[in-house]
């Protein structure tokens, strides 16, 4: 319904009173969209407005419980994200931007089961494989996960489908579809913006794995409301289905206006609790979340809302080597995140808060690793740590065989013989803090910290230095 009252600006009403439940709304025609920027539209009731075309607007407005989203993926098309622009955008606290389940399929929903989830492009080579979840900035759980994907500061890709279960007929769960909101001025946020993957089907077995969380793009003057935003990993079937990897959120602003930036998510989808003696599934990684304001840091957020369980998490690269990654802005770990660097790591302010921890590569025989950051400032609040136990030179046995020595420096076995302990001049595994300005560290900041070299001072002595005046005995 079109309103056009003289001297004000059209409107653009679909309401459906509460009567049609959220089904699927052409009004603007299947594949549309508006291209007006004089009009203002107002959904309303329980619809559910799809366009697949972008809506470029004055004002958009969503009351009641209103739905607005983007076409559904399909094994044969890739739907186009929801693309909105518009003065201001405001979102009741029924309402939602909705585009759950709508990016790319999980196996088994395509033409047949077994060639993967569907990924970018629309394709299942390189997707996730049977009982794995589907992965976008974080990866799926299960092995061997599918590859992440998409800019953290701009993500404009669906998230990917999971894995199926342990039959045929087992459908993994769909991607989470994309979102990209560019507004002038006041974008208001008392509902719900959310891009989340499906979780694993409920079918016999039980056990398909989740979607991967999608993508949300803000550009907005200001940013308002009590709502939240978000791009979660698909949950695991009930019979210990594997989660998927979270999304991707970003938003740029130039001002929040009591927004609170703890409620932009990207968590990780949870594993199926397990069903009549089946194993737990496993959650998979968190994505992950960026801020943009106009004056100051930026800062990349990851946090798994405590889903992960403690598990390693390769978020910012996977493989080993001596370039150093520059992220150009702030890094925070939230939840019981564990982040694994496999080289250099260069921020602004590095943040460790909740459980979450920051350690290195496991070292191998093949593999001598370390975790060197360099930092403006570092703050790690009371339960969290940078903590590399055990993550140093292999003990006999762990290697290629048994007998030939303990492993070393060199990281070569012809350390420690049978029974004997190992022994140090250089540390069993190393972490270095380089030109921090300023250093937090409560109760565990480097609680468990070697020196980085033989030649350096005492383990608590390197700590205490890198720490400052809160490492524990120190006034």
């Amino acid at each position: 319904m079109v309103v056009a009252v003289a001297g004000e600006r059209e409107k653009l009403i679909v309401d459906d009173g509460g009567l049609s439940a959220w089904r699927d709304d052409f009004a603007l025609g299947v594949g549309g969209g508006l291209d007006d920027v004089g009009v203002d539209v107002v959904i309303g009731g329980t619809s559910r407005l799809v366009v697949g075309q972008p809506l470029v607007v004055n004002a958009l407005t969503m009351t009641g419980d209103a739905r607005l989203s983007h076409l559904e993926t399909t094994g044969a098309a890739e739907a186009a994200g929801l693309d909105v622009t518009a003065v201001d955008v405001t979102i009741g606290p029924r309402a939602a931007i909705d585009v759950v389940g709508r990016g790319f399929l999980g196996d088994c929903h395509g033409a047949g089961c077994g060639s993967g989830g569907y990924r970018p492009g629309n394709v299942q080579t390189g997707g996730a494989a049977r009982l794995v979840g589907g992965s976008h900035g974080g990866v799926g759980y299960g092995a061997p996960p599918s590859a992440t994907y998409d800019d953290p500061w701009q993500p404009t890709q669906h998230g990917s489908g999971g894995g199926y279960g342990s039959g045929g007929g087992e459908p993994g769960g769909d991607g989470g579809g994309t979102v990209r909101l560019a507004v002038s001025g006041t974008l208001t946020v008392d509902g719900e913006i959310s891009a989340d993957g499906q979780g694993g089907i409920e079918t016999i077995q039980r056990n398909g794995a989740g979607g991967a969380g999608g993508a949300v793009w803000i550009t907005a003057d200001t940013v308002s409301g009590a709502g939240s935003i978000h791009a979660l990993g698909g949950a695991g079937a009930a019979a210990g289905g594997n989660g998927g990897g979270g999304g991707r959120v970003a938003v740029a602003y130039t001002t929040l206006d009591g927004f609170d930036r703890t409620r932009v998510i990207a968590w990780p989808g949870l594993g199926g609790p397990g069903l009549n003696g089946s194993a737990v599934g496993g959650a998979g990684a968190p994505g992950t979340v960026t801020f943009t304001p106009a004056a100051g840091a930026r800062t990349l957020v990851l946090d798994d809302g405590g889903r992960s369980r403690g598990l390693d998490d390769a978020a910012l690269g996977g493989v080993d080597g001596a370039d150093t990654l520059d992220l150009a802005a702030d890094l925070e770990l939230r939840g019981d995140t564990v982040l694994v660097m496999h080289q250099p790591l260069r921020v602004g302010a590095l943040r460790l808060v909740d459980r979450s921890v920051l350690t290195h590569a496991q070292t191998s025989n093949a593999l001598e690793a370390g975790l060197t950051v360099t930092a403006a400032s570092v703050s790690v609040g009371a339960e969290a740590r940078i903590d590399v136990s055990g993550r140093g030179y292999l003990g006999d046995c762990h290697g290629a065989s048994c007998g030939a020595g303990a492993y070393q420096p060199g990281n070569t076995p012809s350390g420690s013989a049978r029974l004997s302990g190992g022994s140090t001049a250089a540390p069993a595994a190393a972490w270095a803090l380089t030109r921090p300005t300023t250093t937090r560290g409560r109760r565990r900041c480097s609680a468990r910290a070697a020196a980085t070299g033989p030649a350096a001072a005492s383990p608590a002595a390197t700590a205490a230095g890198a720490c400052g005046s809160s490492w524990p005995g120190r006034s």
